[in-house]
Parts: structure tokens; sequence; C-alpha cells
């Protein structure tokens, strides 16, 4: 099919990229993660799963309560400075950078919007983490640049469009559900792509999700 095809054409394209790239800092600079800082929107996703993706978790999946109620506008994937929120729960000698999830929602033709921010707490994984997730691993090694993504709970915004204007929105701000914590990697960094990778554990197994295709903007 048309959609197999372009899929194996991208995972081809990002095989070619990410052969093409290392991170050129030591392991222990904490500078090897500067390049990384930027605004991205996740424009492409590749996961054996075409109902997963691994920005929105439920918000995002397929056949998911709530996509039947709302249609994905947009995700995003921002990684900021260190504690450029001012909401950071490491120090600064533990933290290097706010990972930054987001995804927006329309409802109702437009009516309704709802936007799902998750801010975390990017934390590199020492060298004996790194050591101990690549040993015996069958799938891709991970980088110097893996960091652990300490979430804070989801912040939720539903928002009703006003009657006086199409762009305007009053919301309802809510924080809702629990901390969490996923394993992020990049793969692929330039002026204009980044490619990205999801890890999480389930008891004593890592679980790799799909590979992220993200364009700064």
């Amino acid at each position: 099919s048309d959609i197999l095809r372009a899929t194996i054409m991208l995972r081809n394209e990002v095989s070619s990229l990410e052969s093409q790239f290392t991170s050129t800092e030591e392991h222990d600079d904490p500078k090897r993660f500067n390049p990384l800082i930027g605004l991205y929107e996740v424009a492409s996703v590749i996961t054996n799963n075409d109902k997963e993706n691994p920005v929105g978790g439920k918000w995002t999946r397929s056949g998911g309560f709530a996509q039947k109620l709302f249609k994905t506008r947009k995700t995003y994937q921002h990684i900021l400075p260190y504690n450029s929120t001012g909401l950071a729960r490491y120090d600064g000698q533990t933290s290097v950078a706010e990972a930054i999830n987001v995804v927006s929602l329309d409802g109702l033709g437009g009516l309704l919007r709802a936007t799902v921010i998750l801010r975390g707490d990017a934390v590199p994984l020492t060298p004996q983490e790194l050591k101990d997730m690549n040993t015996n691993r069958t799938i891709t090694l991970l980088s110097n640049l893996a960091i652990r993504a300490n979430f804070d709970a989801p912040r939720i915004f539903f928002g009703k469009r006003q009657r006086r204007s199409k762009s305007a929105f009053k919301y309802l701000p809510l924080q809702l559900g629990p901390i969490s914590d996923v394993v992020l990697d990049t793969s692929f960094n330039d002026q204009f792509v980044r490619i990205g990778m999801v890890e999480h554990q389930e008891q004593d197994s890592y679980l790799q999700e799909p590979l992220m295709m993200m364009m700064r903007h």
C-alpha cells in the first residue's frame, strides 16, 4: 500500500540520518545537551502500531475515548533550558533541561479545545545506568544523550470558543493524574530536525517506543 511504502521510505531515511550522527562531547560534559535545546513540532511517528503516539499517550491513541470526543491538532516535544518554567523539582546540578510535551485537540468542529501539557525535568542517565540498560540489549543502544524525563502530573486546559472571536477560548485549567517518568534519547539532531526515541519500563524490562521525527521551529 502507499502507506506501507511511505513508512519504509521514512524508516530508510531515518536510518541514513542516524548513521551519520554522533554526539561530539564527552559523556560527562553537560554541554552535550545544548544543541538539543529548541521548540519542536512532531512531524512523523514511526511505529509498528499505527494507533500509538508516544507524545500524547491516551489523548492521541486512535480508537481511545479522547479521540472519540476530540481530534488531534498538533503535538510538540520541546526541550527548554533548565528551569525555564520556574517549576523544576531538581537542582541545576542534577537536571540539564526541561522536557515539555504538548498535545492540542479540537472537538465539536472547533467549538471545544483541549490542551494537555506534560512538564518534566531532564536528568541525564549516569554511565552505570547507561551500561546496565545497554547490557544484552537487542534493540537500538542508548546514546550519551539519553535522559530520564521526570514528569509532573499532567496539566490540562479545557476551552470553549468565545462567540465574539473564532480564535479566542475561555479555559478551565486542571492538574490531574500521576507523576511519571520515561527515558528519552536523541539519535539525530541538526538545525532542522531532531529524531527522538521514547522508552519506558514494564516490570524488569524496557520497552522501546516509536521513533519521532520532530521539526525545529
